[in-house]
This record gives structure tokens, sequence and C-alpha cells, in this order.
């Protein structure tokens, strides 16, 4: 088979010419023999949230992942106990704008003493580069860490949101009051949709 050359439009001499061999096609990777354009779509995947007990004093505060299980375009950052509930991975980096499928999970247990009727309401939100609770705290339903001591709980979230590139955004528990709860299982994932 025989390699060819693009053609581009040279607006400046007024024609279709053949791509000069010093220059390069912005944005395309890899075009495979059938014409297909072959690119993998950006996406992370953070798995095993690192176990903490959340209360009022670790609002708004990211939570930490131990592991990027699938990292694709995407980068992580590391953040130590000072700025995060535990040293961890704490946030995603897209690598180009678009919209991305956002999706986040965690799930605990009750740790408030003799908790017989807990009603204070928490928020599990996303943050972006900057923006505490992105789009807005209203965004995200409110929910309990359980109505009892030891009870098991799990909140979830899932939506398309349009990112610029290099935006950092991370996940994180508002609004507690009284109510604490140990986060133990979960994950934190983004997918570059188009």
């Amino acid at each position: 088979m025989t390699n060819r050359i693009p053609l581009i439009v040279n607006t400046s001499a007024q024609q279709i010419q053949e791509l000069p061999s010093n220059d390069s096609l912005t944005g395309i990777k890899n075009i495979t023999a059938t014409g297909t354009i072959t690119a993998s779509q950006p996406t992370c995947l953070l798995i095993n949230p690192l176990n903490y007990t959340h209360n009022s004093g670790t609002n708004n505060k990211p939570i930490s992942f131990e592991t990027a299980q699938t990292l694709v375009g995407c980068t992580t950052s590391l953040a130590s106990n000072a700025t995060v509930t535990t040293a961890g991975i704490t946030s995603i980096t897209v690598p180009t704008a678009g919209t991305y499928m956002v999706s986040a999970s965690i799930s605990g247990i009750n740790t408030m003493s003799n908790a017989t009727d807990n009603t204070d309401q928490i928020r599990f939100c996303l943050s972006k580069s900057g923006v505490s609770t992105f789009p807005t705290v209203s965004t995200f339903p409110t929910s309990v860490f359980g109505n009892r001591t030891a009870e098991e709980f799990n909140i979830n979230f899932t939506m398309p949101l349009t990112f610029t590139a290099n935006e950092v955004f991370s996940v994180h528990i508002s609004h507690a009051d009284t109510s604490s709860a140990i986060i133990q299982e979960g994950y934190f994932s983004a997918t570059k949709l188009h």
C-alpha cells in the first residue's frame, strides 16, 4: 500500500496543495488504513476512598482515593492531610474542553453514638477549579448518614458537565452539622462524551 499525503487548502495561493512534509495535522493522532480515526476519549476512574470519619470539621474537604483504576488522557493530583480528609488522590484534571459524564458514589456507616433520629442533612458534591460546589449547591440532593448508629448508607450522582481544558475537579461532603459517618467505599469518574 502506498503512503498518501493529505491535501490542504492554501488560502494565500488560492490552491489545494499537499501537506508540506514539515507540517502536521493538529488534533489527529492516528488514521488507520481504512480511513477511520482511532482516538481514545479522556477518561478517569478513581476507586477505594481512603477511610475517614466525616463530620462538621471535614465539610468541603476533598475525598481522597487510593487507586486510579483507569487513567486515559486525564491527570490526577495527590494532596496532603492539611488540605483534605486523608492524604491520597483527590482530583481529576481533564486535558481538553468538552462535555464529560461525571459520576461518583460513596458509602459507609453512621458513627453517631446513640443516634435514633438523625435529621442532619448532608450533600455529596462536586468542586471545580476554585468553585466550591459546581454547578450549584441545589444541584445535589440532600441525604442523611442513616438514622441509627452503625446504619449503612450510600450517596451518588451522575451528570453531564461541560469543562474547559485543564479544569480540575474533586468530590466532597458538605452541610454536616451534628452527624458523623465513616466513609468506606466508592468511586469518582469522568469520561469525555464529545
